[in-house]
């Protein structure tokens, strides 16, 4: 799979974020500024390809966790 061929978008209230590839470094990114992680909440991720195929996947941000020294 080539990567530029791989639509990456973040959702996240109802709105879409498209993330950008860097082909330097092999991931997909985002400006920080375009997107707050918050604790508690639930962000989406769709991974599509042009034929049409996706896949999703959601992940919920937990609070901070105390550590015990």
């Amino acid at each position: 799979m080539r990567p530029h061929l791989l639509r990456m978008t973040a959702k996240y209230f109802g709105r879409s974020f498209l993330l950008r590839y860097d082909a330097q470094r092999q991931y997909l990114c985002i400006e920080a500024s375009a997107l707050s992680i918050i604790a508690g909440r639930t962000y989406t991720l769709i991974a599509s390809l042009p034929t049409g195929e996706q896949v999703t996947a959601q992940c919920t941000v937990h609070g901070l966790v105390p550590i015990k020294e």
